[in-house]
């Protein structure tokens, strides 16, 4: 698998991590350019997965801390700010507050996108 698609892959949570993060290891976090950008309605996607109960905390802790600091994986063009700090957010529980369904609820409310649909 391309370095385009496992970052494709780990941004869209589309398979379990423990598939996508050998072969990521394996990679440079550094890049001269983003080749996969995060968006929006991806990390609402990852929200509401996890109100469903379709992911746990712990999951969602560790996709973000995958994502977070990845030099290849940019965040959609004006909301920069907001995208890296909700992934540190997500990455960092210890350090500012542990995933709950209020908190995903609030962070949902905070990128305007609860109307997204989770893909099946």
């Amino acid at each position: 698998m391309s370095r385009i698609n496992l970052l494709q892959s780990l941004v869209q949570f589309d398979r379990p991590l423990n598939k996508v993060l050998p072969d990521l290891h394996q990679i440079d976090w550094d890049s001269e350019q983003e080749l996969v950008i995060l968006k929006r309605d991806q990390i609402a996607i990852i929200l509401q997965r996890y109100l469903k109960g379709d992911l746990q905390s712990t999951e969602v802790e560790d996709w973000a801390n995958a994502i977070e600091c990845r030099e290849d994986i940019g965040y959609e063009e004006g909301y920069e700010d907001l995208l890296r700090d909700l992934v540190y957010e997500l990455a960092n529980p210890l350090l500012t507050r542990s995933l709950s369904p209020n908190i995903a609820e609030n962070f949902l409310n905070t990128l305007s996108v609860k109307q997204f649909t989770i893909p099946i």
